[in-house]
């Protein structure tokens, strides 16, 4: 669907001025500085894969955000924009298509094993997957693969709740976790996006605020 004509313009025109960051030259931004990009822009997160792999999303300019100052962080929260991202176009036909991992929220107790996905040198250099909402991310290096990655978003089961299952992941030596032992479900919400960076992959936790749509934190999941 071509973008609506308008809104076209109206796009052109906030890009020219230098009011709106173009998708394209935020997904630069990102790939080249992923930390600060993501706490710079909060992103909302439409996007959750039906199954792990390759797929093109969108990125497109969303509504208004904050983030945190660079003296008294989130003590003196800034006005920002943010983006926003999902598998297809936006409603007027917006969006910038990129090539990603993306990956599956797979449900998984002690007595079902985790179906790892693998980051390595091969395919697209961004990962993303839907927000945490009580589930929690890991991630492994690979033994003698320098530069790879096993990669897992993992869901609770009746069989144990969200800390539950933070507790058991993180216990397995070897496993970097990032779950609900490091965030509040009713007020908060978690965007993991990994960039390939010289051939290394970088996997950052972006947590927000779900009421003022404002980053509060961005914390590096892998490497440690």
């Amino acid at each position: 669907m071509a973008m609506n004509p308008e809104y076209r313009t109206y796009l052109n025109n906030e890009w020219n001025a230098g009011r709106l960051l173009r998708p394209g030259v935020a997904l630069q931004q990102l790939r080249a500085e992923p930390r600060k990009f993501l706490r710079t822009y909060p992103i909302q997160n439409n996007y959750d894969p039906a199954a792990s792999g390759v797929y093109q999303v969108h990125l497109f300019n969303g509504g208004g955000g904050h983030r945190p100052g660079t003296v008294l962080r989130t003590q003196n929260l800034h006005a920002t924009q943010s983006f926003t991202l999902q598998g297809g176009i936006g409603q007027l036909g917006e969006g910038h298509p990129v090539w990603v991992h993306g990956l599956f929220t797979a449900a998984a107790n002690a007595a079902a094993p985790i179906v790892w996905y693998r980051l390595d040198a091969n395919g697209p250099d961004l990962m993303v997957t839907a927000k945490l909402t009580g589930c929690t991310f890991v991630a492994r290096a690979v033994a003698g693969a320098p530069g790879s990655v096993d990669v897992a978003h993992i869901q609770p089961t009746v069989a144990e709740n969200g800390v539950q299952l933070n507790n058991r992941l993180a216990a397995t030596a070897g496993q970097l976790t990032y779950g609900r032992n490091s965030y509040d479900i009713t007020s908060r919400s978690i965007n993991v996006i990994g960039v390939r960076v010289g051939g290394q992959w970088k996997i950052y936790a972006q947590k927000l605020d779900k009421h003022h749509f404002a980053i509060r934190s961005v914390h590096r999941i892998f490497p440690a």
